[in-house]
């Protein structure tokens, strides 16, 4: 009996279809998708992290554009592997995401703990930015999200106190 199909929205470096392809092999189809009610971070998830890997949070105005891929459990399986999910980096969770007029249940990766927010590697945002672009964004959204990677680097274990020095 063949595997059932379910719907995984990429929305970092899965996007590079060369990337996904390197992990899962060839999918069904694809299409871009918009996440609502979530934003996009970039952060350490654990201590073997050099740089900040994307995440989303939730956030009742936030928008996060990715695309979803039509693939089977066992190459969810192999993702669950890739991404850390099997040693609690990230957890699969279950998600709507809205396509073509459509909506979609998905499936996606988050962290399961941001350590603290960092910026991610040009080497990752290369292939979040040209996995955006291969399905079909806009310099709109890919400034968006180098916007978004540029500010990851406040801590999110403890708040920052400033001070004032009085002047003499």
């Amino acid at each position: 009996m063949p595997s059932e199909l379910s719907w995984y929205f990429a929305y970092g470096s899965n996007l590079k279809k060369n990337r996904l392809k390197e992990r899962i092999g060839h999918w069904k189809k694809d299409q871009k998708a918009t996440l609502n009610g979530y934003r996009l971070t970039f952060a350490k998830g654990y201590c073997g992290h050099k740089n900040g890997k994307a995440n989303i949070k939730k956030g009742p105005t936030g928008k996060v554009e990715g695309a979803i891929c039509l693939i089977s459990e066992d190459q969810f399986k192999k993702l669950d592997i890739k991404e850390g999910a099997r040693i609690g980096v990230y957890k699969r969770i279950l998600i709507q995401v809205e396509s073509r007029g459509e909506t979609f249940n998905a499936q996606t990766y988050v962290m399961t703990r941001e350590i603290y927010s960092s910026r991610p590697s040009p080497e990752y945002l290369y292939l979040i930015t040209e996995g955006l672009k291969e399905h079909g964004y806009g310099s709109d959204v890919i400034d968006k999200v180098n916007r978004i990677a540029c500010m990851s680097n406040i801590s999110l274990m403890a708040p920052y106190t400033f001070s004032r020095r009085a002047s003499s």
